[in-house]
């Protein structure tokens, strides 16, 4: 017994501080699970519940150093990570020195053989353009990194070792500025821009382990790109304080964070590129200047032969020279290759963007170096271009209008001629033939080519305005753009034309609001009541427009002019031309009113009838404001349509006659509750058809078959009353005498049962007696037809199938008091035979 508790203390027995021994048991090789859970489980419950609890803690145990396992071999993968990102920097330093002292090699090398490097312009004018710029600029935020050279710069962006090849070039300003997308303006990255005197460069924001804050990502010079200011154009979507780099082929758009800051970096950038740009300019005027450099053996190189795109651009004539004698020392088979033969050849060998006035003589060049006052005209086609492809139309037209003018002047002979030079003057007054075909020593000929040259230009601009005019309603274009758009066509001589495409850009606009400004949503009348003020509220506003900006800046154009019309002749051409739009616009109107109204069936007909008289409302104040007859335009194209749509509701209402006949049981309104009684005796008197007289004795005698039939006549013929329109005045009468003449033929068709019940039998007299006697004297009067023959022929039917009735009512009671009287004498006889 002993024996066994001891193994069962080995086994089983452990304390939680014997979690250690219990863990090397787990270990061992030969241990058996089924066996330890056997020997577990014999010493009870409470011994499983412990060895339970201890399991757990092991397996608690064995997580949390799997997890802490886990968690150190990822901190080694980030150290890892971190030693090759490290390596990957020290690299590319490491490539960046190469390249730095690759360029001091190459530097010393051109030393060694040019003896001297000069620049593009001095230090001290440089640093001149640099304090100008600055003084432009003061007003700036501070720059982090402002006055750095570009070595220090090379330090700060990784890749911006290529700028260091200037010791005067450096840093005037730098800042963060978003950039964005041109196509949907999502942000893209934050960049970081440097201004350096002749370079703009454009970085990015390293990574947090490389060892340059900044990373290369484009460089331009100052004289490669513009800036210019992208205003936004809607609330929405277009971002605010952004200015746009326009480079070719792309453009770049940046954002700053108030306007004031991109006010400030338009001034900077502008007033950057345009120091640079005459301190390139001023060089350039210095090297033209320059005598030619001659030297004992080579006096065929001069300074313009210098200037060929194969030499180094910062190498100085003296330096060519000097290494040009170097290689021809060292190479003599060769000085053919390397200079021209003979000064003859120079100008083949030169660059033809290079060439300069002194240089190449011609005679065209000679007669353009004359100062004429018509000069000018020999640039305004490339002028025109410029212009027209930045869509700048005003400065377009204006040149075109002077151009026409001069050139007109120029080829009438209309014109007070310069004073030449004496050569020009001995010359002309040597060939005095040629005086009346030359102007400015130019050919009347030249002169008719460049005109048909300014005209296709002028071609080019009247499809664009076109186009400006046409495609305005679709780009929601305001009214001051297309108000200069018909006055620069004025200008040009098209004001008819200007006129006209006004009201196809009106018609667009009106088009647009009808279709896409009017939901229709909900009730129907609200709906028509919505389109019928948006239409005539757009043809009032066009009027506005066309008087503001049509006749009047139209009319003011062709009073200056002495060969035009007269104010007044264009006045009244311009009203022809807006009464005929206004009423086409009418017409168009109709149609879609006849669509909606009538042949989409989806408005009743008292609906319809309604909505009509509030867009003929809306019509007659227009008429009344316009002075233009739109109410009766559009009766006249609504008239047939309303026909159409009356005989269609006289068609619905016989049709409705027929089936309340099928359906007919000859139930008086007394038969109904209460309720219903007071409110059909409301609805009688309200028609006139009653009066408190008599709505106790007729009212309550009536079907609702009859009921039915006045309230649907009385809605129909106050529906076309609303119409207000005279030539349906036959078309009512007619429906009306279709629909009692329906009436009647049921009235007709009572079978026989129904007569033969005498309480039916009266309840028929008295409903066909009210409708002679009642309903159609009524409604004739209020459609004023009571002495129509078709009213009277119906009045008689009505009475012959009344009549007919009472006779065979008459012919019953006859029938039956006959039997009875044979049945009261057959009896006697039977009797007194019985007797």
């Amino acid at each position: 017994m002993s024996t066994q508790t001891n193994q069962a203390r080995n086994v089983v027995g452990f304390e939680v501080s014997d979690i250690g021994g219990l863990r090397r048991v787990f270990a061992k090789p030969t241990f058996n699970s089924e066996k330890f859970a056997k020997n577990v489980s014999k010493n009870g419950d409470t011994a499983t519940s412990n060895m339970l609890e201890k399991v757990n803690i092991i397996s608690s145990e064995a997580a949390s150093k799997m997890k802490r396992a886990v968690f150190e071999n990822y901190k080694l993968f980030i150290k890892a990570g971190k030693a090759a990102s490290q390596l990957e920097n020290t690299m590319h330093q490491i490539h960046n020195e190469f390249t730095e002292k690759q360029r001091v090699m190459n530097t010393l090398t051109e030393l060694s053989l040019f003896n001297d490097i000069i620049t593009d312009v001095s230090a001290s004018e440089r640093a001149v353009s640099i304090s100008q710029v600055d003084e432009k600029t003061e007003n700036l935020p501070c720059s982090e990194h402002s006055g750095i050279s570009a070595t220090q710069l090379a330090e700060l962006v990784e890749g911006a070792s290529v700028l260091v090849g200037d010791s005067s070039r450096r840093v005037i300003f730098d800042g963060d500025l978003r950039e964005l997308s041109m196509n949907d303006f999502t942000f893209v990255c934050m960049a970081r821009v440097f201004v350096l005197t002749d370079t703009l460069v454009i970085a990015y924001h390293s990574q947090s382990g490389s060892s340059y804050p900044y990373r290369l990502q484009s460089t331009y010079d100052l004289n490669n790109f513009a800036v210019a200011n992208f205003p936004p154009m809607d609330r929405l979507q277009t971002p605010n304080n952004a200015f746009k780099l326009i480079v070719f082929p792309t453009n770049r758009l940046f954002q700053t964070e108030t306007p004031s800051d991109k006010k400030r970096w338009l001034t900077l950038l502008d007033e950057a590129m345009r120091k640079y740009r005459n301190t390139n300019s001023y060089v350039a005027s210095n090297l033209k200047s320059d005598s030619h450099i001659t030297t004992n053996s080579y006096d065929v190189l001069d300074h313009n032969s210098m200037k060929l795109s194969m030499l180094p651009p910062k190498v100085s004539a003296e330096a060519v020279v000097a290494g040009h004698k170097a290689l021809s020392s060292t190479l003599p088979d060769c000085v053919d290759l390397l200079t021209p033969i003979d000064k003859l050849d120079l100008s083949a060998k030169k660059n033809p963007f290079d060439d300069s006035h002194e240089t190449v003589k011609s005679p065209m060049a000679k007669v353009g170096s004359h100062k004429s006052r018509h000069n000018w005209l020999w640039d305004v086609p490339e002028d025109l271009d410029v212009a027209i492809s930045e869509r700048n139309f005003q400065r377009a037209t204006n040149l075109i209008v002077k151009a026409k003018e001069s050139l007109n002047q120029i080829l009438t002979g209309d014109i007070s001629k310069p004073s030449m030079d004496t050569n020009i003057q001995s010359s002309n007054s040597s060939t005095p033939g040629q005086i009346s075909d030359t102007v400015d020593h130019r050919s009347k000929t030249d002169w008719e080519k460049l005109s048909k040259r300014i005209e296709r230009n002028e071609r080019n601009l009247t499809e664009s305005l076109q186009y400006e005019l046409v495609s305005a309603a679709c780009r929601h274009g305001a009214p001051k753009s297309v108000k200069a758009a018909v006055s620069q066509l004025g200008l040009l001589g098209k004001a008819s034309l200007a006129a006209e495409l006004f009201l196809v850009y009106r018609s667009q606009v009106m088009t647009k609001s009808l279709t896409h400004g009017v939901h229709q949503e909900g009730n129907q009348l609200i709906y028509l009541n919505k389109l019928s003020l948006t239409f005539h509220r757009n043809l009032a506003e066009t009027a506005v427009e066309w008087c503001q900006s049509v006749v009047k800046p139209l009319g003011e154009i062709l009073a200056s002019k002495t060969n035009g019309i007269s104010p007044q002749q264009f006045e009244n051409i311009c009203s022809l031309k807006f009464y005929s739009w206004t009423l086409d616009e009418t017409e168009k109107f109709g149609q879609q009113l006849r669509v909606l109204l009538i042949d989409s069936h989806a408005v009743s007909f008292y609906s319809m009838a309604y909505a009509a008289q509030r867009i003929k409302a809306h019509a007659d104040k227009l008429t009344e404001l316009l002075s233009v007859d739109i109410s009766s335009t559009l009766n006249r194209s609504l008239s047939r349509a309303w026909k159409r749509a009356a005989d269609e509701q006289s068609r619905l209402l016989c049709e409705a006659v027929e089936n309340r006949a099928k359906q007919e049981s000859w139930e008086t309104l007394s038969n109904l509750p209460k309720g219903e009684q007071d409110k059909i005796i409301a609805d009688l008197l309200e028609f006139g058809i009653l009066n408190q007289y008599t709505a106790a004795d007729y009212g309550l005698k009536l079907t609702m078959s009859t009921y039915y039939l006045i309230r649907s006549l009385r809605q129909f013929i106050q529906s076309v009353h609303l119409l207000n329109c005279s030539e349906l005045d036959l078309t009512l009468i007619s429906c009306f005498v279709q629909t009692l003449n329906s009436e009647l033929d049921c009235f007709e068709r009572v079978s026989p049962i129904d007569i033969s019940d005498p309480a039916r039998q009266s309840v028929i007299i008295i409903n066909l007696e009210f409708l002679i006697k009642t309903i159609v004297p009524k409604f004739a009067n209020i459609l004023n037809c009571s002495e129509n023959s078709t009213i009277q022929q119906l009045v008689c039917s009505l009475k012959t199938s009344l009549q007919n009735i009472k006779g065979l009512e008459e012919e019953e009671t006859v029938v039956v008091t006959t039997a009875a009287k044979k049945s009261n004498v057959v009896v006697d006889e039977e009797g007194n035979d019985v007797i």
